[in-house]
């Protein structure tokens, strides 16, 4: 007997594989096709009885290996039940009638064929019980008994009437054959012309030839019309239970992404997902290339297959958006991470990734999530069987869902056997930063075999607003990077098998953080055109203040940043038109580490083109030494933070609305800082000291008792009326005064309408004084995307390019789906948008360039020049404006890039912001 764990994998794989709805669906033609009763059938026998026999091999070869029913974690041969070993011999007959056999035997060996109806229903056997839990339920099984004694009566009832009638019915053709004879006369008869006039309208008399005659089928025909309707009803509820019956089994799927929880963003994320998941076409490779048609084929068996999503909701009802086309074919479950049945019925077990979504509608939602995870890593720990409830429509077939629960319960737990042996990827997205290290210690027990990524969008939301006041510009790049269109930063993972895709840590990589950016630029510059990206960082292993595992991520390799790796890389960051270029870059890297890189010859020639660009200096950050920001929530405190770390002498003024929002943002602020100084928070933060005056200031080194930069006062104020901005309270001056307004959304109901009419304020107040302030920048965040998209069109339209309009919707949708596609997301962009570490920056041309280049040419000249990583080139483009190009040239032709044309260059480079001697601690 082979050997129990070499086998396994094989054999879950076909298992999933025979039972699919396809297999099933193709089975289930070629019986019927099996069965015409036509002679050029028998041309096409030969290639049933192979099918048939491909098919009885491996059904036989499933059925003798089972689970135990004591321990379904103990996996390997056992002799079948009788039952499944009577289908397999009904099923052995059948296909002996394909053998090509004595033709006088044909006729009765093909009607033996008829036995491979068993194997059809078998088929569909989860189907047919569905259909038996319904009909048998009690209430159910009652009324259709009363109906049917009903029936029988009134049938009965009617043929009595007519035998025992005293008038001459001898003109009535009862039996229909077109003669009044003796069988007309006979009681059966009767009643079965009683019964047709039940059932069916249609059998009324065509002619009122006899009184008592048309009297029972005028009263049988009307009753009858009751009990159709009745049996309509009937069916109705049978076809509605059953679908929602069907909601509460597994989806059947594999590698699958399961997203849990309904929220504002979930639509947006999965529009988002299924735009990156159904590119057809392969965008920035080389047409018809040998990497072109596998990559057609990868998308083309994708985009067949449907989408590999399991959309998670508390509500019954599948939800509207779902059902629109394009969202159609998500499979949708209801149920809740905490409910027993959840791990069967959305296929935890087998699934590649969990997302779990802050349910906003909850009163704690972090709790709920921390609860959630609980539950997933609990349940695949632990994978023996909790025989689960899957929650009956009714209940008097809670027993019969139940036990059918078992039964399914034992496949799932199966699959978890062999999937434990390669894990998978949980990620958390968690509201309030407080909740983090709970969050971190609900997911350390998952061991090996879970790798947990926590979200904290409301942070990110925080540094992308602190991006987006302090670089000018910076609006489409960003745009490009966190959506589905263009290019996006990937990570790649060396030794992950929690991860769909992690290959082996390349032979002959450098540990030294630079050596080993060197070696990766070196070979990503010798890439073809169709294949290229461009390194950006590293990916080390750390163990946080906690104990608990991390994720270490170091931009550009820079020697300022050694303190903060391990000594083996764990991977890498790169900038790529998608994950297909990264995991071919990195099988290269495995594969062929000895590959020629740019030699001296072609570094010279690369010299040689871009002598003719100009010189490049960084574009200095927007001012931002006086900050007013209306409205608080917690992340508020990492706004502030990131704008004092960018503006040393920033002053910040929080204006909210009610003196009860003072005192908790007071509170809130305290409680951030006394868990920095106890290091409860992962990556970098700083805290908000108090200061006699009664405002706070920024502690760069909390720890240690570094020097207070910036100055924030929270302030009570009526952000919507102009009186207040005139005369800001606490002696602050006129709002013209400010370099930068926030307006933030709030929890409340009334927060957007709040927004909106301070954002029409500020409108009314400036385009006054517009010549007093043409500094004064706005940055408006509202929670309704179709608010803050109506918005966005007004500003363009009149002009205004000092106003800029954002949706916490959109942001958290695309931060969820970065997370989602790119493990380690958060870690990346916390340091690229933020002041800490290493950012985006545009470096500007002192003059106009004169010649082509190519973009690794110009590459090598701006890391030569000191300025970083290049990502991204704006071009002038003919008629005005500018058009930014991420990782190349412009696409088509021969991908130069015009040094004339050259409005900025999008680097990754150091913060100035950071001091270096700092940066060790901060990262």
């Amino acid at each position: 007997m082979p050997d129990r764990n070499s086998v396994a994998p094989l054999l879950t794989r076909m298992s999933r594989i025979m039972n699919s709805a396809g297999v099933r669906l193709l089975l289930s033609a070629a019986i019927i096709f099996s069965l015409i009763p036509e002679p050029w059938v028998k041309r096409y026998e030969p290639v049933l009885l192979g099918l048939f026999a491909l098919e009885f091999s491996l059904r036989l070869v499933l059925v003798l290996r089972r689970e135990t029913d004591d321990d379904p974690r103990q996996r390997g041969w056992r002799w079948p039940r009788p039952g499944a070993l009577a289908l397999l011999a009904l099923d052995l007959i059948a296909l002996v009638s394909f053998l090509p056999i004595d033709p006088r035997a044909s006729p009765w060996m093909r009607s033996l064929r008829l036995l491979r109806f068993a194997v059809l229903l078998g088929y569909w056997a989860p189907l047919m019980r569905d259909l038996r839990t319904v009909m048998l339920r009690r209430e159910r099984a009652r009324q259709v008994v009363v109906m049917a004694m009903i029936v029988g009566l009134l049938t009965f009832a009617g043929a009595l009437m007519l035998q025992q009638s005293e008038f001459d019915d001898r003109g009535v053709d009862y039996d229909e054959n077109g003669q009044v004879d003796r069988a007309d006369r006979d009681f059966f008869t009767k009643l079965w012309w009683a019964f047709r006039q039940i059932q069916d309208p249609g059998n009324m008399m065509t002619a009122p030839t006899a009184t008592s005659v048309v009297f029972v089928s005028l009263w049988l025909t009307v009753a009858g019309l009751f009990l159709v309707s009745f049996l309509i009803g009937l069916g109705s509820d049978v076809v509605r239970e059953m679908m929602e019956l069907s909601q509460l089994r597994p989806p059947g799927m594999h590698g699958h992404t399961v997203i849990v929880n309904i929220t504002a963003a979930t639509q947006q994320l999965l529009e988002e997902l299924m735009r990156y998941y159904q590119k057809l076409l392969p965008r920035d490779v080389k047409p018809l290339s040998r990497w072109w048609f596998g990559l057609l084929l990868e998308n083309l068996r994708r985009a067949l297959a449907g989408p590999r999503y399991v959309v998670v909701g508390t509500n019954p009802d599948r939800p509207d958006f779902l059902r629109r086309s394009d969202l159609a074919r998500i499979v949708y479950r209801h149920g809740s991470a905490t409910d027993e049945a959840f791990m069967h019925r959305a296929d935890i077990a087998v699934a590649q990734r969990v997302v779990l979504l802050a349910d906003t509608a909850a009163d704690e939602p972090d709790a709920e999530t921390i609860r959630a995870s609980l539950a997933i890593v609990e349940g695949l720990r632990d994978p023996s069987p909790a025989h689960p409830d899957e929650g009956a429509v009714t209940g008097s077939n809670i027993q019969v869902q139940r036990n059918r629960s078992r039964r399914t319960a034992r496949v799932t737990d199966g699959h978890l056997t062999h999937q434990r042996g390669r894990g998978k990827l949980l990620i958390a997205e968690i509201l309030d930063e407080r909740n983090v290290p709970a969050a971190w210690a609900a997911l350390a027990s998952g061991g090996g075999e879970l790798r947990a990524f926590i979200v904290v969008v409301d942070r990110m939301i925080a540094l992308f607003l602190a991006c987006v006041g302090r670089s000018a510009g910076i609006g489409p790049l960003l745009a490009e990077l966190l959506t589905c269109t263009g290019h996006e930063i990937y990570t790649c993972f060396f030794d992950l098998p929690e991860l769909s895709y992690a290959c082996e840590t390349p032979p002959q990589l450098p540990h030294e953080p630079r050596a080993a950016m060197d070696r990766l630029t070196r070979r990503a510059r010798a890439l073809p055109p169709h294949q290229r990206l461009v390194p950006i960082g590293l990916l080390y292993e750390e163990t946080d203040d906690l104990g608990m595992p991390d994720l270490g991520v170091v931009i550009g390799g820079d020697e300022r940043a050694e303190g903060a790796q391990s000594p083996t890389c764990s991977g890498f960051v790169a900038l790529a038109p998608s994950f297909a270029h990264v995991r071919q870059f990195s099988e290269d890297l495995r594969h062929r580490p000895d590959a020629t890189t740019w030699s001296e010859d072609q570094e010279a020639a690369a010299r040689r083109t871009v002598a003719g660009a100009p010189e490049f200096t960084r574009e200095p950050h927007l001012p931002l030494r006086r900050v007013l920001i209306c409205g608080f929530r917690p992340v508020t405190i990492a706004l502030c933070e990131a704008l004092i770390l960018a503006e040393p002498d920033a002053d910040v003024l929080v204006l909210v609305p009610t003196e009860a929002e003072r005192r908790a943002a007071l509170d809130r602020i305290n409680v951030h800082r006394d868990m920095v100084q106890r290091r409860l928070l992962r990556g970098y933060h700083g805290a908000l000291a108090p200061r006699p005056e009664g405002d706070f200031s920024h502690h760069y080194e909390p720890r240690g008792g570094g020097p207070p930069i910036g100055r924030v006062r929270i302030v009570v104020g009526d952000a919507t009326s102009p009186l207040q901005f005139v005369d800001l309270p606490g002696g602050s001056g006129h709002v013209s005064q400010y370099d930068l307004v926030y307006i933030l959304s709030s929890a409340g109901q009334d927060s957007d309408a709040r927004g909106a009419q301070t954002l029409m304020t500020l409108d009314a107040l400036l385009s006054r004084n517009e010549p007093a302030a043409p500094h004064l920048r706005i940055v408006a965040e509202f929670v309704d995307a179709e608010l803050a998209h109506r918005l966005r069109q007004r500003y363009a339209a009149l002009g205004v390019s000092r106003v800029q309009v954002y949706s916490t919707e959109n942001l958290r949708a695309y931060f969820l789906f970065q997370s989602v596609l790119i493990p380690g997301f958060a870690r990346v962009y916390g340091q690229l948008l933020a002041p800490w570490g290493h950012s985006f920056a545009r470096v500007l041309p002192s003059g106009r360039g004169r010649g082509r280049c190519s973009f690794q040419a110009l590459s090598m000249h701006i890391a030569a020049a000191g300025h970083g990583v290049l990502i991204g080139v704006e071009l002038d483009r003919e008629g005005g404006g500018a058009d930014l190009h991420l990782g190349g040239g412009p696409p088509g032709g021969d991908g130069l890039v015009d040094l004339a044309r050259v409005r900025g260059l999008w680097v990754v480079t150091l913060d100035p912001a950071v001091h270096p001697a700092d940066l060790r601690d901060a990262l």
